[in-house]
């Protein structure tokens, strides 16, 4: 499993070097390069593939579930800012998936793919109801990845998603 980008918090101020100079904005590759460089020297690192997945799956549930709120709310950047995030633990997730371990893993790539999309309409028009139906999808996964890493560890991890009731 690949080191993923997504799972540390955004920096507040653009590095030095990473701002468009007409426009005084980091453009988005360069933010997530900065992330992905970001995270490799994060505490992260020490994170066995299975506890990382954990983690990205109740990351991704964190932002699903304060973009519904933030968009409910009409905070339009604050539900951007979290759906952006979204996508991008979407990306690290589908990065993160090699084909060739499982014969059902262009399923995954499908759903990656249909998330991507929901999460892309979801901050375009700022539909709530998108947000849910990803959501949706999410929470079962995310239990899942949790209940299988407690089985393979003799420390479980304590699940955000039960602790957040999300899915209640």
């Amino acid at each position: 499993m690949r080191p993923p980008a997504a799972l540390s918090n955004r920096p507040t101020a653009p590095s030095p070097g990473l701002v468009a100079p007409a426009t005084g904005l980091t453009p988005p590759s360069r933010r997530v390069a900065a992330a992905r460089n970001r995270y490799r020297t994060d505490g992260t690192t020490g994170m066995t593939g299975g506890r990382l997945l954990v983690a990205l799956y109740q990351r991704l549930l964190s932002d699903l579930v304060g973009a519904e709120t933030a968009i409910e709310a009409n905070q339009i950047e604050s539900a951007h800012l979290q759906l952006v995030h979204a996508q991008e633990i979407v990306d690290s997730l589908e990065d993160a998936l090699d084909p060739t371990a499982w014969d059902q893993a262009d399923r995954m790539v499908s759903l990656y793919a249909h998330l991507r999309r929901e999460l892309i309409a979801a901050n375009v028009t700022k539909n709530a109801a998108a947000v849910v139906r990803c959501r949706r999808i999410v929470e079962p996964m995310a239990q899942t990845w949790q209940e299988a890493l407690d089985l393979t560890t003799t420390t479980p991890v304590p699940s955000a998603v039960a602790a957040s009731g999300v899915g209640s």
